[in-house]
Order: structure tokens, then sequence, then C-alpha cells
């Protein structure tokens, strides 16, 4: 979220929910990818470490 553009601007949690909220049906992989890719092309070249974790919840099936 804190990944800046030549402007200064920061990446920011609402671009962060858009990204995932687009790719919420696809695998944890191809969401990790698709933050990763949207991140890079955000910002020309990335002056801090980046972390992420994709995790997915499925709730239990009720008998």
């Amino acid at each position: 979220t804190e990944a800046r553009n030549a402007h200064h601007e920061q990446f920011g949690l609402e671009r962060l929910c858009s990204t995932i909220e687009s790719a919420q049906y696809a695998s944890v992989y191809d969401i990790r990818d698709r933050v990763l890719r949207e991140v890079d092309g955000w910002c020309a070249s990335p002056d801090d470490d980046i972390t992420l974790v994709v995790a997915r919840y499925r709730a239990p099936r009720r008998p």
C-alpha cells in the first residue's frame, strides 16, 4: 500500500482491495501475481521491500 508512483502517490488500500476483488475467484497464486504486477506497474522502481501473503478462507460446510 505504501508503494509510490512518480507523483509520490501511494498505491493505497483502495487500489489493493480493488485488485484483490477483481481476482477473487482466481487461485491464491494468481492473486499474488496480479497484485505484484499492479504494484510493479504503479511504481517504476520500488524503494522498499514488498511483503505479501495471500490466503483463502473457506467456511466449513454445515451438515
